[in-house]
């Protein structure tokens, strides 16, 4: 390879590949040194990495096994399910861009064409779609198609910020959960598509950031008008979300699961525009405000059957602050309302059987503000 068409006056196109690939077992941590290493290299302004940028393309998988990495397991996959699609971008570093897609059980690669859809999209698959009526009773306004290859979509999301480890513990939760036999988790691959991205921050994750990508963004604040070469992991993720509104299937939940820092418990975020303009306490001669209010039934439905959730931590307020997260763009842009940011908290709970404190024999965590 490194002795073909080394003239730097070569047209791109016939420029020869280079592929390098590191991380197939998550133990190896040190492949992922070398990977650095190499990427570093290839990018600098070195002499002889401009001379290999001139004269090959390289494609360049630093991870292919995402999921293992995370879970802490030597070798591992997530079994193949019907309706449940695990999909990982990763960032791939080295002009032209490419995109990389894992899905169970085989990994696939794509390589990024110029339209607008993106590479990690499925046709759907069918199934039937009928729910118990205690079931539709809590969904009411989810008008579930009876028709074959109809199925409701969700869209879960995690680690889009590289130090929330206990968000990734959830979806490993999440992900175990809905591939087994359990009766319930049965009853949701029937009636609906699952399309999950366990990890949106995979080199944060990575190279041990707290917050931020390697270009040193909090990628959770970058939905508005993601760059498929600067942020490529968020650009694919909307571009999904835009494929599935385009076709007319916006998924009926989303949801992206992230680690809270201060609050105990577990507790979402979602958007409400009545209890945004009754907080900002609106005008009296205001016109009423229509909306639908089944963005709160999810919440409550876990309030009963989760030990761990409360539902007076929650929050459906949308700040300024937050118009460029995934939460808020989701349910603007695409008109999904259930559109939710679940947090986890660091500090464990304060109520029902995983309560922790003094009371229990174990020591009461202290507040963020109060650990600085």
């Amino acid at each position: 390879m490194m002795g073909r068409n080394l003239n730097s006056g070569d047209v791109a196109w016939q420029r020869p590949y280079q592929v390098i690939t590191a991380r197939v077992h998550p133990g190896e941590s040190n492949a992922s040194w070398v990977m650095k290493g190499a990427l570093e290299f290839l990018v600098s302004s070195d002499p002889g990495a401009r001379l290999l940028r001139e004269n090959f393309i390289f494609k360049i998988i630093p991870m292919l096994n995402p999921d293992g990495v995370v879970n802490g397991k030597y070798v591992g996959r997530w079994p193949h399910r019907p309706g449940v699609d695990v999909a990982i971008v990763t960032h791939l570093w080295v002009h032209p861009v490419s995109v990389c897609r894992h899905r169970s059980p085989a990994l696939r690669r794509a390589i990024r064409r110029p339209d607008p859809l993106p590479t990690l999209c499925d046709p759907t698959r069918p199934g039937s779609a009928r729910l118990p009526g205690r079931f539709l009773a809590a969904q009411s306004s989810v008008n579930l198609p009876h028709s074959e290859g109809q199925r409701p979509y969700q869209v879960i999301t995690a680690r889009v910020h590289p130090g929330e480890s206990n968000a990734s513990w959830v979806m490993k939760g999440a992900l175990e959960f809905l591939v087994s036999s359990d009766p319930g988790a049965r009853l949701l691959r029937e009636n609906f598509i699952f399309k999950i991205i366990p990890m949106l921050n995979p080199d944060g994750v990575v190279n041990g950031n707290h917050r931020c990508s390697l270009r040193g963004e909090d990628l959770n604040r970058q939905w508005l008008a993601p760059s498929a070469q600067l942020q490529p992991t968020i650009y694919h993720a909307k571009g999904l979300l835009y494929y599935l509104h385009s076709t007319g299937r916006s998924p009926v939940v989303f949801c992206d699961f992230h680690g809270h820092s201060q609050k105990k418990n577990v507790f979402v975020y979602g958007c409400s525009i009545k209890e945004t303009l009754w907080q900002a306490e609106s005008a009296v001669g205001a016109p009423p405000v229509l909306e639908d209010v089944s963005y709160r039934t999810l919440p409550r439905i876990l309030d009963q059957l989760a030990p761990a959730f409360t539902m007076s931590s929650c929050s459906f307020l949308v700040e300024k602050s937050r118009a460029s997260t995934a939460r808020v763009v989701v349910w603007r842009e695409m008109g999904v309302v259930r559109s939710y940011t679940m947090e986890s908290s660091y500090c464990g709970c304060n109520q029902g059987p995983y309560q922790v404190g003094e009371a229990a024999g174990c020591p009461r965590f202290l507040p963020h503000s109060s650990a600085l």
